[in-house]
């Protein structure tokens, strides 16, 4: 047998419920004690019982010891006492949440230390944390997109991907946000064919970017996706901007537009904002604390949760029933006394003639 808390802590249980008995057996016996010398006042101790109503001293002592004990039954159906075993079916909740995250040059801007990129790593880390359950998928987008993870519960393999992200890893330049929600699309599309489940509020797309260079179509695509999925922006930079240089090399090989070497890179916020507003969303902008990640998680509980996984384990029984059910028994027995006690008691009194 074992109770929901660890066995390191059954000392702190056991004088806890000590304390606890002690304090009500101590207080009855006292309440019982200052009615008793109250009463003695009125009549004496061999009249009482027959001109008052309710003096019955066994009784009286019968409901304080059911009390006590009652009370007793209750701290152990609190600690719920587990024995026996059985085999018993568990269900795993989860949701699908797809994280796009930015890998375009301008995420190596420091006006998030040490940069954009390390940040927006550490809030996918920070994410994953609080929400255990659920499945986990990366696509890494500039100006093409690729998906880096599947949607796996492994979020040791999904952190794994994270931190291995880089803005080299994609050949073309730029931020295609619309290349990568068609991406997204194909995800969720073949996800569903091998899952069978087809629910929009079971699966949502996490975006990460600065905003930069979007193409114009990406309102357009937001509005599209937000019919199928949920959709969460961050905005991952500040109004303030900093500046990037970007390597001599890249001018000349990387497959990209109008390309300046130095520019300074800020957060496009109002075309984020349209992008969210578009798919049905929401926006955040990142901040320095964990704010940003409460306010997503407030939006992700929205989300209904479906069935991953089905599994049978063979485990022990929580019996907290039982002891729960001697409680109610013992306390409707001291009702039942104290109705007796209560009741009206006939008393014949013969009047002899003097």
């Amino acid at each position: 047998m074992y109770f929901v808390f660890p066995w390191k802590y059954l000392p702190i249980w056991i004088i806890t419920t000590l304390v606890v008995i002690g304090v009500i057996t101590i207080s009855l016996f006292w309440l019982e004690k200052r009615r008793n010398a109250k009463i003695q006042k009125f009549a004496e101790i061999s009249l009482t019982e027959r001109l008052i109503q309710g003096v019955r001293p066994w009784l009286r002592k019968v409901t304080i010891f059911t009390v006590v004990i009652g009370f007793f039954f209750i701290i152990l159906t609190l600690a719920q006492p587990h024995w026996g075993a059985s085999w018993e079916k568990t269900q795993k909740l989860s949701r699908d949440i797809l994280l796009m995250i930015d890998t375009s040059e301008s995420m190596l801007a420091d006006d998030l230390p040490p940069n954009r990129l390390e940040r927006a790593r550490q809030k996918a880390y920070l994410l994953m944390e609080r929400c255990p359950g659920d499945r986990f998928g990366i696509i890494a987008f500039s100006g093409e997109s690729a998906l880096v993870c599947p949607l796996t519960l492994d979020h040791g393999y999904v952190k794994t991907i994270l931190r291995s992200l880089n803005t080299d890893m994609l050949s073309k330049e730029g931020t295609d946000i619309s290349e990568a929600f068609n991406e997204v699309e194909q995800v969720f599309k073949e996800d569903i064919e091998k899952s069978g489940k087809e629910d929009k509020y079971a699966r949502a797309v996490v975006v990460i970017s600065d905003g930069e260079d979007l193409s114009e179509t990406a309102e357009k695509r937001a509005e599209n996706l937000g019919e199928k999925v949920f959709l969460i922006v961050v905005g991952m930079a500040t109004p303030q901007g900093a500046e990037i240089k970007f390597p001599e090399w890249m001018k000349r090989y990387v497959k990209t537009s109008n390309i300046k070497l130095t520019h300074k890179s800020v957060l496009d916020e109002e075309k984020l904002k349209q992008i969210a507003v578009k798919g049905k969303g929401f926006y955040v902008r990142t901040t320095m604390d964990d704010t940003d990640i409460n306010m997503m998680l407030s939006e992700l509980e929205k989300i209904r949760m479906f069935y991953q996984t089905d599994s049978l384990r063979y485990q022990k029984v929580n019996r907290y029933r039982w002891p729960l059910l001697i409680a109610c028994i013992l306390f409707i027995c001291e009702t039942v006394i104290w109705i007796i006690l209560s009741s009206k008691k006939k008393v014949n009194i013969r009047l002899e003639k003097i």
